[in-house]
């Protein structure tokens, strides 16, 4: 009973300094051109150290950017603000996510942030261990970047469902999409990349205790490093 008061009393302080914040937004940003708002408003959301207050600012910012055409910075707007829920309410962070999908398919129609989009769901359920959901995204993120030639995006997706295969003791799937994805990073002589999915190699590899070839991937990673 007591924790359950307490929950209760934070949400409830939560809500009080959030409303508090709108008031003190309002007035800073009254007057103004939407440029002047958006640069006192991304201002505020450096300096500030109130959580409810800085998301506030966040969703004024992504509307003026929303206004503005500006889409790229109204996307990356609303995923910082899904981080932000994250320390406050997970299934905010799953309707803000959401609400960027329905925007992106049904008004925008902007593939290549939808792509970002469904690779940005897929980490979200796969740091919940939702290994089936996170998978379903890395997938729908793989389809995205295969329809608009991404192939950074495609090796991307193809490492994360790799490493979902990988946490479900799949390693022969998990093998095929890193070994997938190589090829695709070695074209783009994405070093980083190469030696991350290598990596990843490795670790199968060990699982299979194939340890001569594990052995000689870690040296090619350590090269590259």
């Amino acid at each position: 009973m007591l924790k359950k008061n307490f929950i209760i009393l934070l949400f409830t302080m939560f809500a009080f300094v959030a409303n508090a914040g709108i008031g003190y937004l309002d007035s800073l940003i009254s007057n103004k051109t939407d440029s002047g708002k958006i640069i006192l408003l991304n201002s505020f959301i450096q300096k500030s150290d109130s959580l409810p207050q800085v998301m506030e600012a966040k969703q004024m910012l992504a509307t003026l950017y929303r206004r503005s055409k500006k889409i790229d910075k109204w996307f990356d707007t609303y995923v910082s603000l899904a981080e932000d829920y994250k320390k406050v309410d997970f299934f905010k962070v799953i309707k803000t996510l959401k609400y960027l999908e329905k925007e992106l398919t049904t008004t925008i129609h902007n593939d290549t942030l939808l792509a970002k989009l469904y690779k940005k769901m897929g980490r979200v359920y796969e740091e919940k261990s939702d290994y089936e959901k996170a998978g379903q995204y890395y997938l729908k993120a793989l389809k995205e970047n295969r329809k608009i030639g991404n192939k950074k995006g495609i090796a991307s997706a193809l490492n994360s469902l790799g490493l979902i295969y990988y946490y479900q003791g799949n390693y022969e799937l998990a093998l095929k999409n890193f070994n997938q994805a190589l090829p695709l990073v070695k074209q783009m002589k994405f070093d980083y990349g190469i030696a991350s999915i290598l990596s990843n190699i490795g670790v199968i590899y060990l699982y299979q205790n194939k340890l001569d070839s594990a052995e000689n991937i870690y040296l090619n990673v350590l090269e590259l490093d």
